[in-house]
């Protein structure tokens, strides 16, 4: 889809649905007293307070009462009016996700005593009854299988149904008249081809979200049960418990469906970025990124992206996250369970492994699938290396993880971090992308969430002790935050927290090497020489790389061309093409919460 198309398709969106941040809560530019108060009613005034169903006139979104609010917003770049569209509108979305780490932040927060939340415990629980809500229906009641997206019946399975991305797309298909005379009222009927090939085009992308339930949003929802044993056993009992007991379920899930050498096969892009690793480790298993296997059994009811598991090494900070805290506070015999102790060990070779050869600065669009942000990664492991510094253990995978993590984040992922930053009015900040398309006019809208992880991983990375070389550059980075997080408009509150797997044409799976196509009716394709008719390209075609390719066999495959074109092997930037991801103000204001708090007790 071009910049033309979706900006006609993102302007009929904001004429016909009013879909903005339309928050109107906040006057921008006005000073407010910085305190833990001020950050708190910023925080949970971006929490949905009731229960809403999506409606076409008046128009207006769905809401899930105790979800904190993210949006879907397109990164587009190149002139003055995209910069506007990315910044302004977005779409808001349904997902446990944001509301997830919300809350666990802010319940590690108070439990290790930086701030109090006994004003805030009805919205925390709505947050949590809200979350419950997601557990896949496809499992028993009790499992604790998470989906990204609220779930609709089809047939007999369970489908994820965002409704505020499906809703405005079906109407919009059913309403080409009206479409017509809207366009006319906005003098803007000479793009009426433009606008039907929009919806044309993005109808063909409703495919990508009917997904699977995932480990990603499962792993998370493990360390909140964790979080909450913790520090709320009486929240844990009452709320958490009984509604994800059969854990069991969860260990066979993600052995069953974990990537190995053994296994049904990997999306390319996947393999491209850990062919090393796979050389170094041949026996490791790794979790994937979709707790799905069979996509004929389904399609296209639910369907993994281009019908193929991947790995994420975000995810896999998150699983290790989730897994750590289930051990340490909730079933300490979980890596007892066949196959769980290889997954884990195999996560942490892996973090290790991409830690310090750099593979994700390097191929950020490859290894951080759904984490465009390099920061969020370091974040993500940090959070591990502090739990386990903080809690011991006698568990010996444990201590191999602790030790492991903490040496490769001090020895190369500091230094990672540090070569990041830059100097803004005499500041140590980070930028990441979002309207950072020209380098000579930086606008830095997602600099303070950038910042504020870089602080939090800091501080966690050497227990809110780091040396002394560190201390003034973080010295000046809070005072960044402190000078700006309270006046900030909304753009500069933004994020790109997580996005959908593709950032562009270059970043789709079928210009690297695979040695496995199919249809989903068995059909098989010649895997070599490679095909290059882009007609056998079908929402049914199945590519992969299953088993282990020999490293000359693979470097003889990335000098050919696959469908046509030469394999991607750099990266250029996230700001190269156009792609969708979410934002959420709530992250940024509890990730900047986080940060401040835990530097105030550095030394």
């Amino acid at each position: 889809m071009n910049n033309k198309t979706i900006t006609v398709f993102v302007l009929l969106i904001i004429a016909l649905f009013l879909i903005t941040n339309s928050r109107g809560k906040r006057a921008t530019n006005l000073k407010m007293k910085k305190s833990e108060s001020q950050f708190l009613k910023l925080i949970f005034a971006d929490q949905m307070k009731k229960n809403q169903n999506w409606a076409a006139f008046p128009p207006q979104q769905q809401q899930i009462k105790g979800l904190f609010n993210s949006h879907v917003k397109m990164n587009l770049v190149g002139n003055w009016e995209m910069d506007l569209l990315r910044q302004f509108f977005g779409i808001l979305d349904l997902n446990p996700f944001v509301t997830n780490f919300v809350t666990t932040t802010l319940l590690e927060l108070e439990g290790e005593g930086y701030l109090n939340l006994d004003d805030y415990h009805d919205e925390l629980l709505s947050a949590l009854k809200a979350i419950l809500e997601f557990r896949d229906k496809n499992q028993e009641q009790n499992v604790p299988i998470y989906s990204f997206w609220p779930q609709k019946k089809m047939g007999d399975i369970w489908s994820a149904y965002p409704t505020n991305l499906m809703k405005p797309v079906s109407y919009f298909n059913t309403t080409e008249k009206w479409l017509e005379w809207t366009l006319k009222e906005l003098h803007l009927d000479h793009l009426k081809d433009e606008v039907h090939q929009a919806f044309k085009e993005f109808a063909n992308l409703i495919q990508s979200f009917k997904i699977p339930a995932d480990t990603d949003d499962s792993a998370v929802n493990l360390a909140l049960g964790g979080v909450l044993k913790r520090f709320k056993p009486e929240w844990f009992d009452g709320v958490w418990k009984d509604a994800n007991a059969q854990y069991q379920v969860l260990y066979d899930e993600l052995v069953s469906k974990a990537y190995s050498a053994h296994s049904e096969g990997i999306d390319p892009r996947t393999y491209y970025f850990l062919h090393d690793f796979m050389a170094k480790y041949p026996n490791a298993t790794l979790p994937t990124t979709w707790i799905m296997s069979n996509q004929k059994e389904h399609f296209p009811r639910v369907a993994m992206p281009f019908n193929v598991n991947n790995i994420d090494v975000s995810v896999i900070s998150n699983f290790l996250y989730g897994m750590t805290y289930h051990i340490l506070f909730v079933n300490p015999e979980a890596l007892n369970q066949p196959g769980m102790k290889n997954l884990y060990k195999s996560s942490v070779d892996y973090i290790e492994w991409v830690i310090l050869t750099k593979a994700a600065v390097t191929r950020p669009d490859l290894g951080l699938t759904y984490y465009p942000s390099i920061y969020d990664f370091y974040w993500l492991v940090s959070r591990v290396a502090k739990l386990l510094d903080k809690v011991p253990s006698s568990n010996p995978s444990l201590i191999d993880c602790k030790e492991r993590l903490a040496n490769a984040l001090k020895k190369e992922g500091v230094s990672q971090i540090m070569s990041l930053s830059m100097t803004v009015d005499g500041a140590t900040v980070w930028d990441d992308f979002l309207g950072d398309a020209d380098p000579k006019h930086l606008q830095g809208e997602d600099r303070l969430f950038s910042t504020a992880l870089c602080i939090n991983a800091l501080l966690d990375i050497f227990h809110n002790d780091p040396p002394s070389m560190l201390k003034d550059a973080i010295r000046s980075s809070v005072g960044y935050l402190r000078d700006h997080i309270f006046d900030a408009s909304s753009a500069k509150l933004s994020n790109a927290f997580f996005s959908g797997s593709v950032k562009g044409f270059k970043s789709l799976p079928f210009f690297y090497p695979a040695n496995d196509y199919h249809y989903l009716n068995g059909t098989k394709i010649a895997a070599y020489p490679p095909p290059q008719d882009m007609s056998l390209i079908t929402p049914e075609l199945v590519l992969s790389i299953k088993g282990l390719v020999d490293r000359d066999q693979y470097a003889n495959f990335l000098t050919k061309r696959w469908f046509g074109l030469e394999t991607p092997q750099t990266f250029q930037s996230f700001n190269s093409d156009t792609f969708p991801y979410w934002s959420a103000e709530p992250l940024t204001y509890v990730v900047t919460l986080s940060a401040l708090l835990k530097f105030e007790r550095m030394p």
